[in-house]
């Protein structure tokens, strides 16, 4: 099949697929032809059908990579909320350990 293009009455353009193989090599009519637009629409439409799998499976993938991400960010900000934690026990009983030892406080 090859493509050919026409123009309408209207002046807009179309595409049409047609056998012209006979036509070309043995000047036999034309065998066959196809609306363009029409084609190309059932062609994609097989075309997405055929790549709905695939597209569904790409998707559960991503929205996986993106859970693993988001439970690395928790875990992270989980971490950093310990050590914070940690860290203001500690000031506090740095605090006390100080203020006890010191001799007007102590009664020393």
């Amino acid at each position: 099949m090859q493509i050919q293009y026409g123009k309408a009455a209207s002046g807009k353009r179309y595409a049409r697929y047609v056998c012209n193989h006979a036509s070309a090599a043995r000047a036999e009519a034309l065998c066959s032809g196809l609306s363009g637009p029409r084609l190309d629409e059932v062609v994609s439409a097989l075309a997405l059908d055929a790549l709905k799998p695939a597209a569904i499976e790409m998707s559960m993938r991503i929205a996986e990579e993106i859970e693993r991400d988001r439970q690395k960010t928790e875990a992270l900000w989980n971490k950093r909320m310990q050590l914070a934690h940690y860290e203001e026990e500690r000031a506090q009983r740095q605090y006390h350990s100080v203020e006890l030892n010191r001799p007007e406080i102590s009664g020393g």
